[in-house]
Formats: C-alpha cells, structure tokens, sequence
C-alpha cells in the first residue's frame, strides 16, 4: 500500500510538470488535520474504566485536472493515521507505530468527471464523489449548508442537473452504494447483486426563499447486501437469540426502498433563517420470517418519517439559533416491522451539540470522535439551542449547544422483548421513549494563519435510562455514568 501511495503522489506531480506544457490546468486543495483526544467513560460506565485517549491525523488531498470551464476530473486521496497502532484498525486509520511505513492505509476519496453538455447548462458528474440528498440542517460544523440524514456519503455513481431558469432547476442521479459480486470475480454483476438508487431533485427558488422536492427510489437485490448488514434492517442480537443464520435468511430476497420529502431555507425576514426538512421513507421486503409460533411476512418492512426545522438569528458578532428534529421510532410489535425510518448510506450526521447522540466534531474521523451513543440518530427527537460563530476576540471564533433529547422507540418492545428486537443503528444504543439525555458541546478555533487554526472541542453528556425498561436485560445501573470529551488540534486548510 506504501508503494501505491507514493507512485499515485509521485504520478500527480510528475503529471502536473507535463500539465503546465499544455493547455491544462492543475488546481491542487485540501487540508490537513491533527489533534490530541481524551473521552471519560466512553461507555457512560466508570465500572469499565472506560477512558479513552487518542491522537490521529487525516490528510485529504484534492487535485483538479481542469481543460477549461467546462470540463475538468478531480481525484481525491485520503490518508488516515491513529499514532502508536500498530497496524489498520477498524475504522480504517494507519497504524503510526515505529515503523509505520509498512502499514499505511490511503483511501481513494474522489476520482470523478465534471463537465457541461456543450452550449448548455446541462451539468455531469460522472464517478465517485460526494452524494446527498437535500438537507438544509444537520453536520453544520463540516458540511456547508447540511446534508440529509438518510443518504449522504462518497458514493459511486453519475448526477446531471440544469437550471431551467431564474426560478426551476432539475437534478437526476443514479448511485451504485453496493455491489456484491460474489464469485464473478470483478466482471461485472448480476440484478440480484446490486443496490441502485435513482433520484430526481426539483429545487425551486423565489425571492427570500428556496423549496427542494425529492424523491429516490432504489432497488435491493437478495444478494446485494455487504456482510456486516445494513441498518435499515432488523438484525443485531436475533441472529444470537435465535442461534441459526437468522440475518442472513432475512435478507435472501428483493426489497423496494423510497423516499419523498422536501427541504426548505427561508431567508426573506433576514437577519432571520428558517430552514427546515421532512422525509418519508418505506423499505418493502418480501423478507419473511417463520418459527413455530409466528409468522411475520412484515417483519423484514421497514417505514417512517423524519423532519426537523431551525431558526437562525444572524448578527454581527454570533448567530443565536434554536433547532429540532424528530424521527419515528418502533412500537411495540417487532412482527409488523420497524416504524423508524430505513437509512440507506450515511456517512455521520449531527447538530452543534452531537457529542452522544450524532456526529458533531471538526476530527470527525476516529471513534472518539463519533457519536457515543448513536452516530447517525435514529428512533429519537431532539431539542437544542446554539450559539454559534461567536466572534469577540481578533481570529476567535466559537460555538456553544446545549441539546435535549428522547428517544421515540415504545418502551414496552423492550421490556417484553429485549433489546435485540430493537432497531438496529449500526451497533449503537437502542433510546426508548422513557429514555433521556443532554449533551454540551463547546467549540472553539483560533485562527493563527490564514489558512492555519488551532481547534479546542470540550464536551459532556448525561443519560437517563429507564430502570422498569432496563433492568431486566442490562440491570439497574445502565448507562449511568456522564461522559467528557477535551479535544485539541491544529487544521491546515490549502
């Protein structure tokens, strides 16, 4: 992996000698991050002795290839190092121990087309690159303008999109998630191998005002699902509790997956902004699942909503902000299927204050840096308030959040049948609606140069779990115990 790493560095530069001799141009960005982290009870259990100290880096290189205003490819490299591990962990970071030049791990972030239709503004982009669906709310801290909480990633696939006019524009896309070849040995796949995902996109914008309908429809083949799962579905302690391959059974058979929503910004009482989301999303499967008591056609179905709304009050010095969301959450029947809403691909979502429950960091690329209790939300409602881009010092700026929250999921699933009839969120915790918790979360950069800032992140959260719901299956005491997060680094943005 060493030897790919500097033969594709070494090939950008070499190639952009040969570049400046002719008519292309190369434009070279991205940034660089480092930092030093410490979590207190990780776990929400001092018991454990769950303490966590780390210091990681990320480079992320950009480079476009640009012929003219019109055409250009972009290829993107990731490079990702947890210092002192001794090799690749689980969530893809380089080991940086002594000797870690044998254990480098490079990522290939974006290698992808842009071009306009000649005569028109017809745009393409055609290969790996940033997806999403609308989103106006949500990752605030690293992703200009939000993103959508049930699919945004780097994803494989093409859009094209055209302004109509001042008023109508259109954006169509086809994504390719997944691809599980099985022993086709990279020729290509078969219908029942693949995920794809087509969406269609209608922003319409008016004085003070833009409005963005959606819609996606995907198609699921049987065979199409990664190994570890996927979070739209029922998975998680059944296949343990029933000691077969339950998960794997559940999944042998074609879904149906959409989604319609609209998202919304209104800027014509500025300083005031509203913006606002709400989505729609049904999982049809044909899964079913037989014992010698039930039989649950519905169980592998999965639907339910999401929507969510802020307010922002701009001013000179800060932008004060009170925001919400709320996302539907599983009764008490585990047969009929899930009523939380299938999440498709997400690559971390959150508010200001999304220390336990959602993505919220500037180093949002190690594990203590995600969400402790849920990376991307899911059957839980939420309440903050903000303060943010607070601007008193010369080159200092910094957000305040406090946030409130439940969760949406019917207590009495857990306590008739156990956790592992939750909903599965991609290994994190179940919150029922007897269940609470407050997260902190303080922000501040300080910018030394330009382009150069030093970064200090502090945080706290509390849970509330609910004995009569828990006790039985994780005890009395569950999740009791608050949580800190102190984290600080230097970005370099090029």
């Amino acid at each position: 992996m060493k030897k790919l790493f500097l033969a594709l560095v070494a090939g950008v530069f070499v190639l952009s000698y040969a570049l400046s001799a002719s008519a292309t141009e190369l434009k070279t960005y991205g940034y660089f991050r480092a930092y030093v982290s410490h979590v207190t009870n990780y776990n929400f259990n001092d018991d454990t002795d769950e303490n966590e100290f780390t210091a990681a880096q990320r480079l992320r290189p950009y480079f476009d290839f640009i012929a003219n205003e019109n055409l250009k490819a972009t290829l993107a490299l990731e490079y990702d190092t947890t210092w002192g591990k001794k090799s690749r962990d689980a969530f893809n970071d380089a080991g940086g121990a002594a000797g870690m030049d044998t254990t480098t791990n490079t990522e290939l972030k974006r290698a992808m087309l842009t071009f306009k239709w000649p005569n028109t503004n017809i745009l393409f982009k055609i290969g790996a690159q940033g997806m999403s669906l609308p989103g106006t709310f949500g990752g605030e801290l690293n992703r200009e303008g939000g993103v959508s909480p049930v699919f945004n990633g780097d994803i494989t696939g093409a859009i094209v999109s055209a302004q109509i006019n001042d008023m109508f524009g259109i954006t169509l896309g086809w994504a390719r998630p997944w691809l599980n070849e099985d022993d086709n040995a990279g020729v290509g796949s078969e219908a029942d191998e693949n995920i794809d995902a087509f969406f269609l996109t209608v922003p319409v914008r008016i004085q003070g005002a833009q409005v963005t309908p959606y819609v996606m429809y995907a198609t699921i083949g049987d065979r199409a699902y990664p190994a570890e799962g996927e979070i739209f579905l029922h998975s998680g302690g059944l296949e343990a509790y029933y000691h077969g391959d339950l998960v794997g059974t559940l999944k042998r058979d074609d879904s149906d997956l959409w989604y319609a929503g609209m998202s919304f910004e209104i800027s014509m009482f500025e300083p005031i902004v509203i913006k606002g989301n709400f989505v729609y999303g049904s999982l049809d499967s044909d899964i079913e699942f037989r014992n010698n008591v039930r039989n649950a056609d519905d169980f592998g179905d999965r639907e339910g909503w999401y929507m969510d709304l802020a307010i922002d009050y701009k001013m000179d010095f800060m932008t004060p902000s009170l925001y919400g969301y709320y996302m539907s959450g599983d009764d008490d029947d585990p047969w009929d299927g899930s009523e939380c809403i299938p999440v498709l691909a997400s690559d971390g979502w959150g508010t200001p204050g999304g220390f336990a429950v959602g993505d919220n960091s500037v180093f949002d690329f190690n594990d203590n840096n995600y969400g402790l209790v849920q990376e991307t939300p899911t059957g839980v409602w939420l309440i903050g308030f903000a303060l943010k881009d607070i601007s008193l010092i010369e080159n200092l700026k910094s957000t305040f959040a406090i946030e409130y929250g439940q969760g949406t999921v019917d207590s009495d699933l857990i306590k008739k049948y156990g956790p592992a009839y939750g909903p599965e969120i991609d290994g994190n915790f179940v919150l029922t609606d007897e269940d609470y918790f407050v997260q902190v979360m303080l922000t501040n950069k300080y910018k030394i140069y330009e382009n150069l800032a030093a970064v200090l992140e502090l945080g706290y959260a509390s849970l509330d779990m609910d004995d009569e719901t828990w006790e039985n299956w994780k005890g009395d005491d569950y999740l009791d115990d608050d949580a800190y997060l102190v984290t600080f680094g230097f970005t370099y943005d090029f």
